[in-house]
């Protein structure tokens, strides 16, 4: 697909009803990727834990919001770059706000607004989420069209959302990004997840003043594995909720079980 330059009516439509032709197929395809726009920021792409598909960011403030959709357990579907359909209603919204609906850069075509994420919940709801560095808000032109993407949602009974880049830049954020390179069962493919656990929860149960790192240690030469490899189940289970920690304090290794709040839920 060309970068969304110098857009044409024809091109907006043709996107519009491919999008459409998938998604009645049960197919997704984000309606903005990666390879569409030019370079504002860190893009990102990652294959999904629970779609199985690749996702595109457009920013590492989504990514890391989407890493934190991921973990959640009562979502169960993500979609990014999800567009707001029919173009006639956020035309409709715009004209009632007496905003400029937005249109591609040097073109009068209107754009397709898209939402960043819209989320399906284990429950049956949706929910839909904006995400915006708070800097962003200080320009009038983000202000309306975040006006008319919150009117969007609510007109059809969904919860609409806005993350700023502050709530995403803390410690639990980067504990679950650093925990999500370890989600896929392949890194713990060479050893059982419960003889690992019950040796690891021996260990810290019998010294508990000493490190994790130390307890990893001795787990690792009791089942004559790598230390990597042990590492690398732990955060595992960390991930999976398999085994529980204080996602508001660094994941040092050096510091112990206690101070980061391990508990072993299998």
């Amino acid at each position: 697909m060309k970068k969304r330059r110098d857009i044409k009516h024809s091109d907006r439509d043709r996107w519009v009803k491919n999008w459409q032709t998938d998604w009645n197929k049960g197919k997704y395809n984000p309606f903005i990727r990666t390879e569409d726009v030019p370079s504002f920021g860190t893009k990102h792409r990652c294959k999904g834990i629970k779609s199985n598909r690749v996702h595109h960011f457009l920013s590492a403030n989504e990514y890391s919001l989407f890493v934190n959709l991921e973990f959640n357990p009562g979502v169960i579907s993500i979609y990014e770059q999800f567009p707001m359909l029919p173009l006639s209603m956020t035309k409709e919204i715009a004209k009632e706000l007496k905003i400029n609906h937005p249109r591609y850069t040097r073109t009068t075509t209107d754009i397709v607004l898209t939402t960043d994420f819209f989320i399906q919940l284990n429950n049956g709801e949706w929910e839909a989420y904006s995400v915006k560095p708070m800097k962003a808000l200080e320009h009038d032109r983000t202000i309306q069209k975040q006006a008319i993407e919150k009117a969007y949602w609510e007109l059809q009974g969904i919860k609409w959302h806005i993350v700023l880049d502050s709530q995403l830049k803390t410690t639990a954020c980067m504990n679950l990004s650093l925990l999500r390179h370890y989600a896929e069962s392949s890194v713990t493919n060479s050893v059982s997840i419960p003889s690992w656990i019950k040796i690891f929860q021996s260990e810290i149960l019998e010294k508990k003043n000493r490190s994790t790192s130390e307890a990893l240690e001795e787990t690792s030469r009791r089942l004559k594995i790598d230390y990597k490899l042990s590492s690398s189940i732990l955060f595992h289970c960390l991930w999976h909720r398999i085994i529980a920690v204080n996602l508001n304090i660094p994941i040092h290794l050096e510091k112990t079980p206690i101070d980061l709040g391990i508990v072993i839920n299998a």
